[in-house]
């Protein structure tokens, strides 16, 4: 009788114990939210609303530098290049040679160093983030 009288007894505060070590949890997961939330975006934004299906279709990428902050080394060092309107262009090279970064650049996650990336002849950084095509 005493074993589960006992067992009814610490039933609960055991798993009042859990729900305190999974309510710990979600702080600390809530937490991280929040200063996700708080963090500066890398890209500021002052470019203007473009009608970009005015520009010709063609980028380029001129003396093209990047570096992921100010303390690392270059990824990119002065790379140009130009992928025409109805060309197609493949981006070959090892691992590590900056394929992905090159995209991430043209479509503004990261800001280059020095040089620009250009669509129809206009430098993306004119260009509003929230630019659209319009009709």
């Amino acid at each position: 009788m005493v074993v589960i009288l006992s067992a009814l007894l610490f039933n609960p505060i055991i798993e009042v114990c859990g729900a305190a070590r999974n309510l710990g949890l979600v702080f600390a997961a809530a937490d991280r939210i929040q200063r996700v939330l708080e963090t500066e975006p890398v890209v500021k934004d002052a470019g203007l609303p473009i009608n970009v299906d005015k520009l010709a279709h063609n980028v380029t990428f001129e003396n093209v530098s990047f570096r992921y902050d100010d303390n690392s080394e270059e990824v990119l060092h002065s790379v140009s290049f130009a992928a025409e309107q109805g060309k197609t262009v493949a981006l070959v090279g090892p691992s590590e040679a900056g394929k992905t970064t090159c995209v991430s650049l043209l479509l503004r996650y990261w800001e280059v160093s020095g040089g620009a990336v250009k669509i129809g002849g206009r430098d993306i950084r004119e260009m509003s983030l929230d630019n659209h095509h319009q009709s």
